[in-house]
Order: C-alpha cells, then sequence, then structure tokens
C-alpha cells in the first residue's frame, strides 16, 4: 500500500498543479474571453477589439450624421479606430515615462465638461457608445497633455526672426480697415405693417418722396425719425417697453459704421459713400440684404476714417502669442507622429489601417477634371 501511495503520490502533485494553475488563470485572468473575440488592431501587443470598434463606431456615426449628412460608417469606424490606437499608444507612454493622471482628476473633468454627475454618467447604458472607453479616452487626453508639455513643448520660445517673418507673411490680419460712419434711411416692404405687399416700386417712390422733402429743407434725422418709428414702436410694444422719448432712442442708435468687407458686399452703397463728402446726402441708393431682397437707401455721410496698418511694435506680443501657438502645434504633431512611427501596430483588416489610406492618397495621381 505505501508503494502504491509513493508511486500514485508524484502524479497527484502534477493534478494539483494543474488545477492550480487553472484556478489562478480562471480568477485573475480574464483574458481567456477577450481571446475568443476578433481582434481588430494591436497596439505593441495590446488588443484592441472589434466588437468595441463596431460599437463606437455606430454610436459616432448615428450621432455625427445629424450635422454632416455625407458622414457614413466607414468614415466613423475609421475615425474611432485611429481614435482608440491613440489612446492606447498614449497611455502606454504615460506608463513608459512614469507620467499619471489621477482618477478624480479625470472624474472632475468628465463631470464639468458632461454637466453631469461621474456616477450618473457611468450607470447611463452605452454612454458616448462605450462610457469606459470613453473615459480611457478622457485619461490618454489628458496623459497627452502632460507627456507632450513634458518631452516637446516646455522650453519652446519664438524668437525674433520667427515672429517678423510670420508678421509679413499674414500683414493682411494686422490691416485696419476704412470706416465710414453713416445714417441711413431704409425702405423696404414691412412685413408686420398693415400693406405687406407693399411693392418695390411703391418703397422706391416713398424713398424719392422723403428724399424730395429732404432736398427742400426738412431735416434728416427727423424724417429719419418719422419714417422709422412706427417700426420702432412695435418692436418696443412686443418687448413690453414704454420709453418716454422713443425719439431719443433713434437718435442715439442709428449711427452705423461701414468697413471696406461690408462695402465689397454693397457696390452701389461704396459708390455713393466714395461720392460724398461729410455732412451730404446721398440720392437714393439700391440694395439688396443678406437673402437677396431689393430694399433702398438714402444715406447721409458723417465721416471716414483712414486704415492703416499695424506696426510691428504694436503687436508684437500677438506675434508672441500666435507664433509660439504655431510652434507648439508643430512641435505636438511631430511628436505624435513619432509615436505613432515607434508603436507597432498591426491590423486584423488592412482596410482599416488608415496610414496605407493616406499613402494612397500621396500616391495615387490627380484627375484630370
Amino acid at each position: 500500500m505505501k508503494r502504491f501511495v509513493a508511486k500514485l503520490l508524484p502524479a497527484l502533485i502534477i493534478v494539483i498543479l494543474f488545477i492550480s494553475m487553472s484556478a489562478k488563470a480562471f480568477l485573475f485572468d480574464d483574458s481567456k474571453e477577450n481571446d475568443s473575440k476578433t481582434v481588430a488592431v494591436t497596439v505593441n501587443g495590446a488588443k484592441i477589439y472589434e466588437d468595441k470598434v463596431a460599437k463606437i463606431a455606430k454610436y459616432r456615426y448615428e450621432e455625427t450624421v445629424k450635422r454632416k449628412p455625407s458622414y457614413t460608417l466607414k468614415d466613423a469606424r475609421e475615425d474611432v479606430t485611429g481614435d482608440l490606437v491613440l489612446t492606447e499608444i498614449f497611455l502606454q507612454e504615460g506608463r513608459k515615462k512614469i507620467v499619471w493622471v489621477d482618477n478624480d482628476e479625470v472624474q472632475d473633468f468628465i463631470s464639468e465638461n458632461e454637466k453631469r454627475p461621474y456616477d450618473e454618467l457611468k450607470n447611463i447604458k452605452d454612454y458616448k457608445g462605450d462610457f469606459d472607453e470613453f473615459e480611457r479616452n478622457i485619461k490618454a487626453g489628458m496623459l497627452h497633455l502632460k507627456l507632450a508639455k513634458k518631452e516637446c513643448t516646455k522650453n519652446i520660445k519664438p524668437t525674433e526672426e520667427q515672429m517678423k517673418k510670420y508678421y509679413k507673411e499674414n500683414i493682411r490680419d494686422f490691416q485696419i480697415e476704412t470706416e465710414y460712419r453713416i445714417i441711413s434711411i431704409d425702405f423696404g416692404p414691412d412685413k408686420e405693417s398693415n400693406d405687406p405687399n407693399l411693392t418695390k416700386d411703391k418703397c422706391r417712390e416713398r424713398a424719392e418722396n422723403v428724399l424730395k422733402k429732404i432736398r427742400n429743407g426738412a431735416d434728416f434725422n427727423e424724417m429719419l425719425v418719422k419714417e422709422a418709428e412706427p417700426q420702432v414702436r412695435r418692436l418696443l410694444a412686443k418687448a413690453r417697453i414704454k420709453p418716454h422719448d422713443p425719439n431719443h432712442i433713434l437718435r442715439q442708435n442709428f449711427v452705423d459704421t461701414l468697413r471696406d468687407w461690408n462695402l465689397s458686399h454693397d457696390p452701389e452703397m461704396k459708390a455713393a459713400l466714395l461720392s460724398l463728402q461729410p455732412g451730404q446726402i446721398s440720392n437714393v441708393i439700391t440694395r439688396k440684404d443678406y437673402k437677396g431682397a431689393i430694399f433702398f437707401s438714402i444715406v447721409k455721410f458723417i465721416g471716414k476714417k483712414d486704415g492703416r496698418t499695424k506696426s510691428y511694435e504694436e503687436v508684437k506680443e500677438e506675434l508672441r502669442e500666435r507664433v509660439s501657438s504655431q510652434l507648439v502645434e508643430n512641435a505636438v504633431n511631430n511628436y505624435n507622429q513619432r509615436l505613432i512611427e515607434e508603436a507597432d501596430i498591426k491590423f486584423t483588416n488592412p482596410a482599416d489601417d488608415w496610414r496605407l489610406q493616406n499613402k494612397k492618397e500621396v500616391n495615387e495621381p490627380r484627375k484630370k477634371e
């Protein structure tokens, strides 16, 4: 009997060890279930599963197509796959560089931006397609900011030469347009009046009659008040405002400032202003509003302030901010590109690999139109 036990003991030990190892794997390793799933892409060995890509892409597509009808499920899949890959890269890089973001910091950020408590959001089924992945993405984004600052943006400072180059290349951004100050009496169909079908010819006729009165000595401002007052009274009544002197409101608020970009869309007004001196009154001007509807104006030219270009010294601080932002953006893009190139990214379906798509777009010759 002792001999039998002695012979059986080694076999029993092997069985016990096997059961022990299997139990350990069952209790502490969740890869058994995941290994049965289809892998969409791996990033340095970390697996991103097809069901997760499809689920989030479906949500992304349904949300985006509402405001962008041309957006397709294929576009959503490409965007989501790219986001998941970058999320994994940034999280891995954070561990590698010993850079981290506290969970409380992530949760506070989510609550603040989503305008709802974190615990409430976490319990909503499929929030943002997949809440856990949404949270990982937020964490990766926050890690990315810290990594970029540590690795490539901390000491960026624009040089005088870079700032002057930017100033020269973007000189139009620092030009102040010529300003024309006017008061105009406008005539057009009044949709809220008792005569909504007032025709274009009747509008012009009314404008010509008002201009004739002004030419014969009527005060321009008084004619403005008389023409505009009924409409203004209705607007004030709608707002339940009872001013003691609506004419005062008119006189204080009817001086307009037009700039060159306004006049580029209003050639008739531009031609009139260029022919007037301060204090002079135009003839009846035919104009169009932003919807293309025709109306008429009589304009009193108040004055003009010539445009100019701001000097380099005037905008130096603004230039410093602009060039710094540009340099930071370039540095971060280069940093991201390096991380992607260094990562071992393997797609199960080559069609999901946006890197191949980009190469194809670059290498394919453009078709002649």
